[in-house]
């Protein structure tokens, strides 16, 4: 009978002769591409005779979470492993109450789930997270902030913003204010001024 998944195109690296002992199935979950990066040195070891249990597993430094955790991802460059989360928060901190994550926990349930899924998922991760979340975020955010702040705050802000403001700043200002501006300003300016003031 012919095979039912068929190959595109056949192989580069035919091996001479079969594999004297075949695997019965396929495997339920191929993956689509090989990784781009493989490791130069794979580890002798690559599986345990069984997984490692919560209470056996050890507490390092996470810099992911910049504090302690349980978790396999220990770098192999880090030689200190810890008992419990206070033992690595005081050698790594100086302080035992640090921010700790046990992945043996049980997760608590959401109080307020959302009904239904994203549309939009993202594909990955965003890459610079922020260590904690807001305390209290603003129902209605700002505008983009701008590309030239200023460098130093306002003295005596206005309590208002003008009413009429400019769309852009004057291209040549005055270096410095008038010693007398004047009292109250023109009721009722003209919509066009004249063309030459008079002497």
């Amino acid at each position: 009978n012919p095979t039912r998944y068929p190959t595109r195109y056949p192989t580069k690296d035919p091996s001479k002769k079969p594999t004297k002992y075949p695997t019965r199935s396929p495997t339920l979950e191929p993956t689509f591409e090989p990784t781009w990066t493989p490791s130069y040195h794979p580890s002798r070891s690559p599986s345990t005779p069984s997984p490692t249990s919560c209470k056996e597993r050890k507490w390092h430094f996470s810099p992911k979470i910049n504090g302690c955790a349980n978790t396999h991802d220990v770098d192999p460059e880090d030689d200190f492993v810890f008992d419990t989360p206070e033992e690595c928060c005081l050698t790594e901190f100086g302080f035992e109450n640090c921010d700790t994550y046990d992945m043996c926990a049980t997760p608590a349930e959401t109080m307020d789930p959302t009904k239904y899924p994203t549309k939009k998922p993202t594909r990955y991760p965003t890459k610079s997270p922020t260590w904690k979340p807001s305390w209290k975020p603003s129902w209605k955010p700002s505008a983009p902030p701008t590309d030239q702040p200023t460098e130093v705050p306002t003295v005596s802000p206005s309590k208002y913003p003008t009413k009429d403001p400019t769309k852009y700043p004057t291209k040549n200002p005055s270096k410095k204010p008038t010693k007398s501006p004047t009292k109250n300003p023109t009721w009722k300016p003209s919509w066009k001024p004249s063309v030459r003031p008079t002497d």
